[in-house]
């Protein structure tokens, strides 16, 4: 007769069942760890939405302040001055309260016989008589030099023409050249001493564009020698 026998179930049997149980399903793991990514990005894109309305609110504020200063601009520029100031006749400085640095220099005129230089090897010569610069905002930067061109011998050596629209003006500082703009001869023509008697002369005018802020040129005129340090003077 066989026995039945109660077979109990080992202990250490029952441990490994009971450690398997109390781990956690990988299907749980994945699950958990999807939903933190999903709360890290929910996270992330309320941070960066609430930083974009931070920088917008400030841009707004700035524009609004820019419109205002630009209006407030605008209405002070558009205000009209006051009736008094207005009508009020301002009163001429005299010439001893005026600051010396608002008036432009005016260079000493060109002394009679200063400047006097011969041609074509002493056959002619050529004297300088002015140099004026001429008054009006138009007109600031042109120089009229007046010329007086002398035949002195009988003989006249070589071409005896002189061109006067070959005339130069020279910066003595920055050695920059300005040309001529016109010349006026008394014929209306070009300039020879073959058309001038002995003793005769024949005073001509030259049109150069000097900057405003030079007061003194050297002059190159062909067929002679430069003139050095011409003082150039201001007309009223």
């Amino acid at each position: 007769m066989v026995q039945e026998r109660n077979l109990e179930r080992p202990k250490s049997q029952g441990r490994d069942i009971d450690r398997r149980s109390s781990r956690p399903s990988v299907r749980g793991v994945r699950e958990g760890a999807g939903n933190l990514v999903a709360d890290t990005a929910t996270g992330l894109a309320l941070l960066f939405s609430i930083v974009s309305f931070f920088f917008s609110g400030v841009a707004m504020v700035e524009g609004v302040r820019a419109r205002r200063e630009v209006q407030a601009m605008q209405q002070t520029t558009n205000r009209p001055a006051p009736a008094s100031a207005a009508n009020s006749t301002p009163k001429p400085l005299s010439q001893s309260s005026a600051p010396p640095g608002n008036l432009p220099p005016i260079a000493q005129r060109v002394e009679p016989g200063r400047f006097v230089e011969p041609v074509y090897g002493g056959t002619g010569q050529i004297e300088l008589l002015s140099a004026d610069r001429v008054s009006g905002a138009n007109n600031s930067n042109v120089v009229n030099l007046k010329m007086r061109v002398r035949r002195v011998n009988e003989q006249v050596q070589g071409l005896g023409d002189i061109n006067l629209a070959q005339t130069v003006a020279i910066n003595s500082r920055t050695n920059r050249r300005y040309p001529t703009l016109d010349f006026q001869t008394p014929s209306g023509k070009a300039l020879s001493l073959y058309g001038l008697r002995p003793g005769e002369s024949a005073d001509v005018t030259v049109m150069l564009r000097v900057p405003q802020d030079l007061n003194r040129i050297d002059l190159q005129i062909p067929e002679t020698v430069a003139f050095r340090g011409v003082p150039i003077a201001v007309t009223r």
